[in-house]
């Protein structure tokens, strides 16, 4: 973590005012819980995507199908979004997305679920 300052402020010149809680809790304990990493996900996106993915987290029904593969697509994610999946396709996003080196040392982990 120490490290991930050092090089941004380096790079930038300043240090970030606002850190992912994931990227704290895997600072301080080494692994983080998957509703911690969805949490830090959803933070940043906008209002109205938090609100359909969250939404969607309870159940995706077709009304609302649309909005979430858009919402998934923007992260690369082109699996359908089932009720049943879903979960799975936000824990892979936010590790992507929550915090970088994490992917690299656990990528092999996040196994996309199939589009069947």
């Amino acid at each position: 973590m120490g490290n991930f300052l050092v090089v941004g402020f380096q790079q930038t010149g300043y240090l970030p005012v606002r850190l992912a809680l994931a990227s704290l809790v895997w600072a301080i304990f080494g692994s983080v819980m998957d509703d911690i990493l969805i949490e830090s996900w959803l933070d940043m996106l906008q209002p109205s995507d938090r609100r359909v993915i969250e939404d969607a987290l309870q159940s995706v029904n077709s009304d609302k199908r649309d909005l979430v593969i858009d919402i998934l697509d923007t992260f690369g994610i082109s699996s359908m979004p089932t009720t049943a999946n879903i979960r799975t396709l936000c824990i892979c996003v936010s590790t992507l997305q929550t915090w970088p080196w994490y992917t690299m040392l656990h990528f092999h982990s996040c196994r996309w679920p199939s589009t069947d």
